[in-house]
Protein backbone atom coordinates (compact mmCIF):
# COMPACT_ATOMS: atom_id res chain seq x y z
CA UNK A 1 0.00 0.00 0.00
CA UNK A 2 1.77 3.30 -0.78
CA UNK A 3 -0.55 5.35 1.33
CA UNK A 4 -1.26 4.37 4.91
CA UNK A 5 -2.45 6.07 8.21
CA UNK A 6 0.27 5.18 10.89
CA UNK A 7 -0.89 3.46 13.39
CA UNK A 8 -0.17 5.38 16.43
CA UNK A 9 -1.89 8.57 15.08
CA UNK A 10 -5.21 6.80 13.67
CA UNK A 11 -7.95 6.26 15.96
CA UNK A 12 -9.36 4.32 13.01
CA UNK A 13 -6.53 1.90 12.92
CA UNK A 14 -6.32 1.90 16.71
CA UNK A 15 -10.28 0.87 16.77
CA UNK A 16 -9.60 -2.28 14.64
CA UNK A 17 -6.15 -3.31 16.13
CA UNK A 18 -8.31 -3.38 19.15
CA UNK A 19 -11.27 -5.19 17.98
CA UNK A 20 -8.51 -7.92 16.50
CA UNK A 21 -6.56 -8.56 19.25
CA UNK A 22 -8.39 -11.23 20.81
CA UNK A 23 -7.27 -13.68 18.48
CA UNK A 24 -10.80 -14.51 16.90
CA UNK A 25 -12.34 -14.16 13.48
CA UNK A 26 -13.63 -11.58 12.05
CA UNK A 27 -16.32 -10.48 9.23
CA UNK A 28 -15.87 -7.04 7.53
CA UNK A 29 -19.29 -6.57 8.97
CA UNK A 30 -18.35 -6.95 12.39
CA UNK A 31 -15.43 -4.91 12.19
CA UNK A 32 -17.73 -2.42 10.33
CA UNK A 33 -20.38 -2.42 13.22
CA UNK A 34 -17.86 -2.89 16.71
CA UNK A 35 -15.12 -0.61 15.42
CA UNK A 36 -17.42 2.43 13.99
CA UNK A 37 -15.42 1.76 10.42
CA UNK A 38 -16.71 1.97 7.08
CA UNK A 39 -13.81 0.12 4.57
CA UNK A 40 -13.17 -2.75 6.95
CA UNK A 41 -10.68 -4.27 4.32
CA UNK A 42 -8.86 -1.12 3.64
CA UNK A 43 -8.58 -0.61 7.63
CA UNK A 44 -6.60 -4.52 7.61
CA UNK A 45 -4.67 -3.36 4.29
CA UNK A 46 -3.05 -0.34 6.14
CA UNK A 47 -2.36 -2.32 9.34
CA UNK A 48 -0.30 -4.38 7.35
CA UNK A 49 1.32 -1.71 5.57
CA UNK A 50 5.08 -1.56 5.90
CA UNK A 51 4.55 1.31 7.63
CA UNK A 52 2.70 -0.21 10.80
CA UNK A 53 3.65 -3.97 9.79
CA UNK A 54 0.68 -5.74 11.74
CA UNK A 55 0.31 -9.20 10.67
CA UNK A 56 -3.61 -10.11 9.79
CA UNK A 57 -4.55 -13.12 8.82
CA UNK A 58 -7.53 -13.33 5.71
CA UNK A 59 -9.51 -16.18 4.87
CA UNK A 60 -13.08 -16.45 3.15
CA UNK A 61 -15.08 -18.30 5.26
CA UNK A 62 -18.34 -19.11 4.45
CA UNK A 63 -19.05 -16.35 1.36
CA UNK A 64 -17.50 -13.90 3.81
CA UNK A 65 -14.15 -12.36 4.36
CA UNK A 66 -12.91 -12.87 7.75
CA UNK A 67 -10.26 -11.56 9.36
CA UNK A 68 -7.79 -12.13 12.53
CA UNK A 69 -4.69 -11.10 14.20
CA UNK A 70 -1.30 -13.53 13.57
CA UNK A 71 -0.53 -13.40 17.60
CA UNK A 72 3.44 -13.52 17.63
CA UNK A 73 3.76 -14.62 13.83
CA UNK A 74 2.09 -17.71 14.39
CA UNK A 75 -0.81 -18.98 12.88
CA UNK A 76 -3.55 -20.10 15.54
CA UNK A 77 -5.16 -22.63 13.60
CA UNK A 78 -6.01 -25.85 15.99
CA UNK A 79 -6.75 -27.85 12.78
CA UNK A 80 -3.23 -27.98 10.58
CA UNK A 81 -5.53 -29.02 7.33
CA UNK A 82 -7.40 -25.81 7.65
CA UNK A 83 -4.25 -24.11 6.83
CA UNK A 84 -4.12 -25.13 3.33
CA UNK A 85 -5.71 -22.31 0.67
CA UNK A 86 -8.20 -24.07 -2.12
CA UNK A 87 -7.50 -20.97 -4.02
CA UNK A 88 -5.24 -18.24 -4.16
CA UNK A 89 -5.81 -14.91 -6.58
CA UNK A 90 -4.07 -11.52 -6.56
CA UNK A 91 -6.39 -8.61 -4.51
CA UNK A 92 -5.92 -4.41 -4.33
CA UNK A 93 -3.46 -5.67 -1.46
CA UNK A 94 -1.32 -8.25 -3.07
CA UNK A 95 -2.35 -12.16 -3.05
CA UNK A 96 -5.04 -13.58 -1.12
CA UNK A 97 -5.52 -17.21 -0.45
CA UNK A 98 -8.87 -18.16 -0.21
CA UNK A 99 -9.91 -21.20 2.13
CA UNK A 100 -13.00 -22.92 3.25
CA UNK A 101 -16.00 -23.45 0.46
Amino acid sequence: MRHAARLKSSLRLQRVLSLLRDGNWHSTRDIQNNAYVCAAGECVSELRAPVNNIPVECRYIDRQYRYRLIKNGVDQSPNKADQSPNKIIAGSTGWVALYGQ
